[in-house]
């Protein structure tokens, strides 16, 4: 359903996926996952996420609307709305 790899930050090497069901955080030593944190938002200019992993520690990742693909940066949107329901 979605890419592989949602966003790359490439001046830090991270990228953010969504896999089965599940966010992933690559940091460049493998995919770990990490649970969204009510902290994020989503906004015109684009999105702030605000991630947690699994030993408890909190990552931020910005995605501008415009370095992110606009059909991305939708799926991401829709599933914050989703994952606020919850």
């Amino acid at each position: 359903m979605w890419l592989p790899r949602l966003v790359g930050q490439p001046w830090v090497g991270w990228g953010l996926a969504w896999r089965e069901g599940r966010w992933t955080l690559d940091r460049g030593a493998g995919p770990e996952m990490v649970q969204m944190c009510r902290e994020s938002r989503a906004g015109p200019g684009g999105v702030f996420l605000t991630v947690q992993d699994m030993h408890g520690a909190r990552h931020t990742l910005w995605l501008l609307a415009d370095s992110v693909p606009a059909q991305e940066l939708r799926k991401v949107r829709v599933r914050l709305l989703l994952e606020r329901r919850v």
